[in-house]
């Protein structure tokens, strides 16, 4: 009989706590559900542009002590944009991770070096950024249709798309595309890009603190560049690409908005008495960025359109890096002066 009792007790206990988990559970589904965007959809994807962002980051990717980082995005999702102009936008740059850079303070920024030049000059420009991290050409179609677009009276005159290093033949994650994410991580990301209850929370209590983290382009202090002696590989397919570039033209165009595109390339690779080398024995990263560089480049000219090549005359090297690909302040300032001198001898808007 005591047993009994006993199971009988447990019994209950473990029913009245698995009502009480099925309760919260529904009361959380709903909160999300009713406090995110797949019922009420917002008009911009905050989850993903980053509306309003307010982060303060120590880091020492490239300094010998941590310094402080101030990462702020206005509600447009856009960074360095000034307070109080016009919603006009002389130039808007477009690009992942090595336009957004999101570890160099504003002033430090290509983008912001870039206006400074033509301050300099004379000219009152306003150069806004508007990079993502890890987005490649899928994303910038995506922008293009789904933000830029959805600003109310907003002006753009030109856009410079600073790409290549991304690029991919599907879009993905940061692509704002989780079909080829696995569940349960699937999850994650559909919660993550709600932006209901669960992704405030997590914004909120930790990826303030940690911004290096899964959901993020993971950026490295360091990376040692052992080099590998690699071939010619021309095994990257640009058709998926050569497509993007001339939607993204189209859509300008359409937009009425002036396509300039800069062509990428980083430190993982190196040519040395005509001989090419390489970080990795498997990856010709070499071959990779000049076959998406002259795919651009060749779109560009059948088009008409500015395009700057900063493959081959952008003399970036190992020590304007800090982990072969991301820019520090003085690398993202060869960027800068790299793009003035040629935006000088250019016709853009």
């Amino acid at each position: 009989k005591e047993n009994k009792k006993v199971i009988k007790k447990y019994n209950k206990i473990i029913k009245v706590i698995f009502i009480n988990i099925f309760f919260i559970t529904l009361a959380l589904f709903s909160i999300e559900l009713l406090s995110g965007d797949l019922i009420f959809k917002k008009k911009l994807k905050c989850s993903y542009i980053l509306c309003n962002a307010n982060y303060t980051y120590k880091t020492d990717l490239y300094t010998s002590e941590k310094i402080k980082i101030l990462y702020k995005k206005d509600q447009y999702g856009f960074r360095g944009r000034k307070i109080g102009t016009t919603k006009e936008i002389n130039f808007l740059t477009v690009g992942g991770s090595t336009t957004d850079e999101r570890y160099l303070n504003l002033k430090d920024t290509w983008s912001e070096q870039l206006e400074k030049l033509f301050e300099e000059n004379s000219k009152s420009f306003d150069v806004v950024n508007a990079g993502i991290d890890g987005q490649s050409s899928f994303g910038h179609i995506w922008s293009l249709n789904e933000w830029f677009v959805k600003i109310n009276d907003l002006k753009i005159k030109n856009i410079i798309f600073y790409i290549g290093i991304n690029e991919k033949e599907y879009p993905g994650r940061h692509d704002l595309n989780i079909d080829k994410v696995k569940y349960p991580k699937k999850i994650l990301y559909i919660l993550k890009y709600n932006n209901g209850f669960v992704s405030r929370v997590y914004e909120f209590f930790v990826h303030r603190y940690n911004p290096i983290d899964e959901f993020n382009v993971a950026h490295s202090k360091s990376r040692k560049a052992n080099f590998h002696k690699v071939n010619f590989k021309n095994d990257f397919n640009t058709n998926f690409l050569s497509k993007n570039i001339r939607e993204i033209i189209k859509i300008s165009k359409k937009l009425n908005i002036n396509p300039i595109f800069v062509t990428q390339r980083t430190a993982r690779w190196k040519i040395s008495d005509s001989q090419v080398y390489s970080i990795s024995k498997d990856k010709n990263y070499y071959s990779r960025e000049k076959i998406i560089s002259e795919a651009i480049l060749k779109i560009c000219k059948d088009n008409k359109i500015i395009c700057f090549d900063g493959f081959n005359q952008l003399d970036l090297d190992i020590n304007d890096t800090y982990d072969l690909i991301h820019t520090n302040p003085a690398g993202s300032k060869k960027i800068a002066k790299f793009l003035f001198n040629n935006l000088k001898k250019a016709e853009f808007k």
